[in-house]
């Protein structure tokens, strides 16, 4: 099994890695020196991130994704195992909310967060998972303290971040099992 690697040795893909949250961990991890491939929708500030990544000194890599679809989250990852020859970590931290009543959301509102809160996260998983395996290496889901209580207007948000919490406590489990290596982190 793999050593982990510090991470200035490492490659850190990182999903919703253009705002907020996503870009401080991506600029922290390439001034520590790993390798930072990002994944988001807007290209723009996607550009602006792989400006930050670039003036701490480090390797970066950005790739438009929307991380509601599967193939995206694939080439995402793909994109930087090609550039990089691995990954380390990846971290799943895409996320939309909707602010509105449980009984007023609508089909598409509800399903818009599911798909890319929960299911974007899960692709993440399942699509980094192998490399993972071969590097072990770690898969960080960005969580939320919702997770464990609904609050007003953000039931969607509120039941993503829970189903989340419980699908990778479950993966931890299976991985642990199996001592395959592969740390998952709910943070």
């Amino acid at each position: 099994m793999p050593r982990k690697r510090r991470l200035s040795e490492q490659v850190v893909v990182i999903a919703g890695g253009s705002y907020g949250l996503g870009r401080a961990i991506a600029r922290e991890a390439a001034r520590r020196g790993a390798k930072v491939a990002l994944g988001a929708r807007t290209r723009g500030a996607l550009d602006g991130a792989l400006a930050d990544i670039e003036a701490e000194g480090a390797e970066g890599l950005v790739v438009e994704t929307d991380v509601a679809e599967r193939k995206q989250v694939e080439r995402l990852v793909a994109r930087a195992v090609e550039r990089f020859g691995r990954i380390d970590t990846y971290v799943a931290n895409a996320m939309v909310t909707v602010y509105a009543e449980a009984h007023r959301l609508e089909d598409e509102e509800l399903r818009r967060v599911f798909d890319v809160n929960f299911f974007g996260a899960v692709y993440g998983y399942w699509t980094a998972l192998p490399y993972l395996r071969e590097s072990g290496g770690t898969f960080v889901q960005i969580a939320s303290a919702l997770s464990y209580r609904g609050i007003p207007l953000q039931a969607a948000y509120c039941a993503t971040k829970a189903a989340l919490r419980t699908f990778f406590e479950s993966a931890r489990v299976e991985l642990r099992k199996e001592r395959a290596g592969v740390d998952v982190c709910v943070i």
